[in-house]
């Protein structure tokens, strides 16, 4: 975890207003080889389902029974 840490810090582009952040895009549209190795590591870490799994949890909670009923047909 320790590991995953550190390389998370070493790609994270910080960008505290819209010069800087347009930089730093500008920077990463440069070099494809660490885009790539983003994205690898980003679709590494990703969970497809995730939005899925999270509405289904909520869903499923008594509370949300109570906000998110079905519309009835009129």
């Amino acid at each position: 975890m320790q590991r995953l840490r550190r390389g998370v810090e070493r790609l994270k582009l910080k960008a505290f207003d819209p010069v800087t952040l347009a930089y730093r895009v500008q920077l990463l549209l440069r070099d494809p080889q660490r885009l790539a190795e983003m994205a690898a590591k980003a679709r590494a870490l990703g969970k497809p389902d995730a939005a899925s799994e999270v509405l289904a949890r909520v869903l499923a909670q008594p509370a949300a029974a109570q906000i998110f009923q079905p519309a009835r047909a009129a």
